[in-house]
């Protein structure tokens, strides 16, 4: 038998195959890995119909993996495109993105069938925003921070920032302030805390407020949700809120308790006590016999 011969069986023993696949709609006794098969070679012979019957098979298969339903809507999408049928196509493309929101495109991908998938990823994001800026839309209605913070600070004194939180439904679980001592620094954040779900407060240690010659602090607020995404904000960086310290020093505002000369002296104090009564109390004893007389 001559190669050429071998070939034309070949090309008729695919055709009978693909021909008889044509006329008999998939097994449901068929594993997944059958049944793509048999779509795969439907679309390879151009018969599309036949062929999106068994990736609508294997997508319903009780056995398909995630990975399967891929494969096979990504295979759906493609007999569209052939087909002319785009906007159907671009909604096969978005079911893969719905699963997948990372898939990437199989290696050698037609031309066209990259543009109709790239038309459905542009589609699908624009959708995913959307529904993002909704639902931020609905949590953040009905937020509101309200700052209780002193409208000035001391110098080498703990600074306490106050808020009041709007949440009902206490979306917020993290607030945090960014501060900075002026305007060409980068801001530093302190994370508050609180004490009901309407009460928050940090504090900013004396130390980081020590200043000879007095300061302005500029803040912002911004909170969170469980799930770190931004929820209301008060202030920002175009425009914190700037309130002026006056000059002062931890050191300068210790009490004289505190204060190590205190104790020196007090100490010095009481060793002149106790040495001088000591000193009298020798002097007083008396040498012979002693008369202690009533007052």
């Amino acid at each position: 038998m001559s190669s050429t011969h071998f070939y034309i069986i070949i090309a008729m023993a695919l055709c009978s195959t693909l021909a008889a696949a044509q006329k008999a709609p998939p097994n449901p006794q068929a594993g997944v890995e059958e049944l793509m098969e048999a779509a795969k070679e439907l679309y390879l012979g151009m018969y599309f119909e036949e062929a999106l019957s068994f990736t609508t098979a294997v997508i319903s298969h009780k056995d398909a993996t995630t990975q399967d339903i891929l494969d096979a809507t990504m295979l759906e999408g493609s007999v569209l495109v052939v087909m002319g049928n785009t906007l159907a196509a671009e909604k096969s493309f978005m079911k893969i993105l719905s699963l997948r929101i990372d898939y990437q495109l199989p290696k050698n991908t037609s031309l066209k069938i990259v543009q109709v998938f790239r038309k459905a990823q542009f589609d699908f994001q624009n959708v995913q925003k959307r529904e993002k800026d909704k639902a931020l839309a609905e949590k953040t209605r009905d937020i509101a921070i309200f700052d209780e913070s002193p409208p000035q600070g001391q110098g080498g004194r703990d600074y306490v920032f106050k808020l009041k939180l709007k949440d009902k439904k206490q979306w917020i679980k993290t607030i945090q302030v960014n501060y900075r001592k002026a305007n060409n620094q980068a801001y530093s954040s302190l994370i508050l805390t609180h004490t009901t779900p309407q009460d928050w407060g940090g504090i900013l240690p004396a130390a980081l407020t020590e200043s000879p010659s007095g300061f302005n602090l500029e803040y912002y607020m911004t909170s969170s949700d469980a799930q770190g995404q931004a929820l209301a904000k008060l202030y920002d960086t175009q425009s914190p809120r700037s309130i002026t310290f006056t000059p002062g020093s931890v050191a300068g505002h210790r009490s004289i308790l505190e204060r190590p000369w205190f104790w020196g002296v007090s100490a010095a104090v009481v060793v002149t006590g106790v040495s001088t009564f000591l000193l009298l109390n020798q002097q007083n004893k008396c040498t012979g016999t002693c008369l202690d007389f009533p007052e």
